[in-house]
């Protein structure tokens, strides 16, 4: 595991914004619940919205575009959307070189431990030996990848008897990332495939992905598929179309007075219709 020790107790990667003050219905009490997934600093794109909604508001305000019954409510949105945003900024954690040594070690580790679960590239491009119900399993149903305490803590990641989903590990992997790379990078799974079966090299350094920013998304799922998610869709796809009734041509038939139209599927046996029906005919005229 990670080999930078760290005394003081785990430092969360969420802040106050992420955090969800609940009434419990047992007790009565307020529980501090982390809402989200991942960490509202990480979202870049949300803060771009929102602040340009904020800045839209006021230059609305200010050339007196909004109607006079709704100025109160503007004035007091503004307010509230500028304050989540300086909350957002003043609240992101800052960690100390010791403690940023130890999420790089464990970041390491924690991928060393990943990698082995992950079908390989080739696999997942022909569809040879993937178990799409093996791999739903090996992401989010059974606890497997060693993590680090300090690490998983952090991140939030539930963890039974030292170990978490893949799942979990991916998303302790995102928010580590973010950190390593000052928030300029997007950190995908498919970047820990193996080519191909075989020995696998164990990285010295981090990880780091050039994915455009505007696919940032993609990587934090919510709504739309995560990348992997979507690879399993397609892998679906192909295995129903292997599987799937051939499909034929149309075909009309030729003989004279027959407005029959299917298949050419159905053409032997439509055709063995017409030579009965002309053999019933022969004999009926024979019999006269």
């Amino acid at each position: 595991m990670a080999t930078e020790t760290v005394e003081a107790p785990p430092k969360s990667m969420f802040c106050e914004v992420d955090r969800a003050h609940l009434v419990d219905p047992d007790t009565g009490s307020y529980r501090n619940h982390i809402a989200s997934s991942y960490p509202a600093y990480m979202n870049k794109h949300a803060i771009e919205e929102m602040e340009q909604e904020a800045d839209t508001m006021v230059d609305s305000l200010g050339d007196g575009r909004v109607d006079p019954s709704a100025i109160e409510f503007y004035k007091r949105k503004v307010t509230k959307q500028r304050k989540r945003l300086d909350d957002i900024k003043q609240q992101t954690p800052k960690f100390t070189g010791s403690e940023m040594t130890h999420i790089k070690d464990s970041f390491i580790d924690l991928e060393n431990q990943v990698r082995p679960a992950l079908f390989t590239e080739k696999d997942m491009e022909t569809g040879k030996g993937v178990d799409v119900a093996e791999e739903a399993r090996r992401m989010s149903l059974e606890p497997t990848i060693p993590i680090d305490k300090w690490l998983a803590e952090s991140c939030n990641v539930t963890v039974t008897e030292g170990k978490c989903t893949r799942s979990e590990a991916e998303k302790a992997l995102i928010i580590a990332n973010w950190h390593l790379t000052g928030g300029d990078k997007t950190y995908l799974i498919d970047n820990l495939r193996r080519k191909q079966g075989g020995s696998q090299a164990k990285p010295d350094s981090v990880s780091m992905s050039s994915i455009p920013a505007e696919r940032y998304d993609m990587a934090f799922g919510g709504e739309a598929f995560s990348r992997l998610e979507a690879k399993l869709k397609a892998l679906e796809t192909r295995l129903e179309e292997k599987t799937k009734p051939k499909e034929y041509p149309e075909w009309k038939c030729e003989e004279e007075g027959c407005d029959f139209v299917g298949t050419t599927k159905n053409k032997g046996i439509h055709k063995a219709l017409h030579v009965r029906k002309a053999n019933i005919k022969a004999k009926e005229l024979a019999d006269k």
